[in-house]
């Protein structure tokens, strides 16, 4: 059975708690104003950590609602933490969080059936699936496939166009790939070719049809 490691909880002033040296989440303008409005709609609903030091309350997890407003009394739940654990908190909380899948249709509903009043917010924390014609859009954008050759239903090689080095490398990212791992560029610096989805045994001319020299 899990310990049980909160000692209180307190009410303390924001700019009485001190900022984790080791705190690696970064907040965007984005995310304080949706947190911002947030708190102005609705109120304070959440505490934030925190554990006793030589220096006072220093903050485990709540930095972006201590940093709105300095004189915002905010609920804080102190823990019993060494140094060791405190930092597994703090690497794994919002990523375990983050783990979570999501139910669309059940989203879907409940977004459906909250007030209008936090329309603006919600579209920034669950924007809008995007249509299939903004799908295509966004593919155009990243590049454009020239030639396609095939055998049976399986692609072997596609070759991409891109309008710069920059959008390959963005290209490569998205698939999650290894900077110039995909293939070898040819043609010009702004085109990549790649097998797909695996290079086949034979390279060269074979059988009509027409696979492209490898040059690995």
């Amino acid at each position: 059975m899990a310990r049980d490691r909160i000692k209180s909880l307190r009410r303390v002033k924001a700019a009485e708690l001190k900022p984790n040296p080791k705190n690696w989440r970064l907040h965007g303008e984005t995310q304080r104003n949706a947190l911002s409005a947030m708190l102005e709609q609705v109120g304070i609903v959440d505490a934030v950590i925190a554990r006793e030091t030589d220096d006072g309350l220093e903050l485990i997890d709540g930095h972006l609602r201590q940093s709105l407003d300095p004189d915002q009394k905010l609920p804080v739940l102190v823990v019993d933490l060494d140094d060791s654990e405190a930092d597994q908190v703090l690497a794994t909380l919002d990523p375990l969080a983050a783990m979570a899948g999501q139910n669309d249709e059940t989203l879907r509903s409940l977004l459906d059936s909250i007030d209008g009043a936090l329309d603006s917010i919600l579209e920034d924390i669950h924007p809008s699936p995007m249509t299939t014609e903004e799908i295509e859009q966004e593919w155009v954008k990243q590049g454009h496939i020239w030639e396609q050759k095939k055998i049976d239903d399986a692609v072997l090689r596609i070759h991409v166009a891109f309008p710069t080095e920059e959008a390959i490398a963005e290209f490569e990212e998205r698939l999650g790939l290894e900077p110039g791992r995909v293939g070898d560029r040819e043609g010009s610096q702004n085109s990549l070719s790649m097998w797909w989805p695996s290079k086949p045994e034979t390279s060269g001319s074979s059988d009509g049809y027409g696979y492209v020299e490898d040059t690995d």
